[in-house]
């Protein structure tokens, strides 16, 4: 999405499959964008200790890990219901 796009359930209230189909694609583009920001990101935070993300599969376990279940601290994520 782009700065001042609105989502689809904003624009229209009964989209058509076509409507959904391609809400779908945008939003599986935007979390490969974010996925790869993530990646860039942490290689930039690694780089100056000499390290990446392919020397250290601990961290990005690590990570994954926090993104599936949560921290600690996170606990409305952690009591949110699956759907």
């Amino acid at each position: 999405m782009k700065k001042g796009d609105k989502d689809l359930a904003e624009i229209k209230k009964d989209p058509t499959p076509a409507d959904i189909e391609n809400d779908e694609i945008d939003n599986a583009r935007q979390a490969v964008i974010e996925g790869q920001a993530e990646a860039v990101m942490l290689q930039y935070v690694l780089a100056p200790v000499g390290h990446s993300i392919i020397d250290s599969p601990q961290l990005v376990d690590s990570m994954e890990d926090e993104m599936i279940n949560g921290t600690p601290d996170s606990t409305v994520f952690k009591d949110a219901p699956i759907s």
